[in-house]
């Protein structure tokens, strides 16, 4: 990816500086601990990649569910298919096409560079803070949306820039993007949360479906 042109374009939405008073990222901080607090959340989410070498971008759609650093997210479109992580691996799973009908092909992965970056939800909103992980840049205010520019404070984490986008009359986390080391760019649009303090455990335990084989990385 890009950093400059990524900023350019950053910086081309913003309309003008946070105010006094904001220096220390309350918004960020207020915001996120509220997800950090509960003990379980849901969250529809509208997911899009963009390739950096073709320009092509493909959309998702569907929800993801967070507690304690713990995530699934199912998506519904433009096919399903599944990702768990449940504390120590990552599962993939991605359901077999309609040309060529059968059992889902399941992926699992210890949570190396590539994992991290696939669960950043669930570190960012429901485990640590996130100046944990990564450096503050850029504070800034677009009407009622506050916006955060980050750079990853470990290079075990496959991104380069990360954005945040908050609501500040809700308090809640609107946007999140980011763009990986081969210059993609994933953009989750979120829906209103639903936060709760019971769940259903079995959500963060995965087990492959009968028939499929396991690719193991």
């Amino acid at each position: 990816m890009i950093l400059l042109s990524t900023c350019l374009a950053f910086s081309a939405q913003v309309t003008k500086s946070a105010p006094k008073g904001t220096s220390d990222y309350a918004i960020l901080k207020d915001a996120t601990a509220k997800y950090r607090k509960s003990k379980f959340v849901e969250i529809s989410i509208q997911k899009s990649v963009k390739s950096e070498l073709t320009g092509k971008e493909t959309k998702y759609s569907g929800k993801i569910f967070l507690s304690s650093g713990l995530f699934r997210m199912e998506n519904k479109e433009p096919e399903k298919s599944l990702l768990v992580f449940d504390g120590a691996t990552v599962w993939s799973e991605q359901a077999a096409s309609s040309d060529f009908p059968g059992p889902p092909q399941v992926t699992k992965a210890k949570l190396d560079k590539k994992g991290k970056s696939q669960v950043l939800f669930a570190t960012l909103l429901t485990k640590d803070p996130v100046t944990k992980h990564f450096q503050i840049l850029k504070e800034s205010l677009k009407g009622d949306v506050a916006v955060y520019e980050a750079l990853p404070l470990s290079k075990d984490l496959n991104v380069k820039l990360l954005t945040i986008k908050i609501s500040k009359k809700t308090k809640l986390v609107t946007e999140i993007s980011y763009q990986d080391d081969i210059g993609n760019l994933t953009t989750m649009v979120l829906g209103e949360p639903s936060f709760k303090n019971t769940y259903d455990k079995k959500l963060f335990h995965y087990l492959p479906p009968k028939g499929s084989s396991v690719n193991e990385i």
